[in-house]
């Protein structure tokens, strides 16, 4: 029952975001999110490239469902699961985000 309910949760997912990948194959949502972070930043009175940027990751439990490959465990916060990882510059626009097994620690 519950991997009916996730294969159709996974079937619509795909129809809804079907219309936007080739916006994201070809690198449009990328440039975009770069344009518009380079406004807002000129809008603080800065440049439009950061310079200074912070990293930070969270620990997330996964579902017994998720494969074992994708997932491992945070010695410090003894979780199973995978880990968040974001990049942020000094005025907290995101930069990049990176999902990981939370074996993974950050540099």
């Amino acid at each position: 029952m519950i991997l009916v309910a996730y294969q159709r949760q996974e079937e619509l997912t795909r129809k809804s975001f079907a219309p936007f990948l080739p916006f994201h194959s070809e690198g449009i949502f990328a440039q975009l999110s770069s344009l518009l972070r380079g406004q807002v930043r000129e809008n603080e009175g800065r440049e439009a490239e950061p310079s200074v940027g912070d990293i930070d990751s969270q620990s997330v439990k996964t579902s017994t469902n998720v494969p074992l490959t994708s997932q491992g465990i945070d010695p410090g916060k003894k979780i199973v699961g995978r880990k968040r990882n974001i990049l942020t510059n000094s005025i907290g626009l995101l930069l990049a985000v990176m999902v990981t097994a939370a074996t993974w620690s950050s540099p």
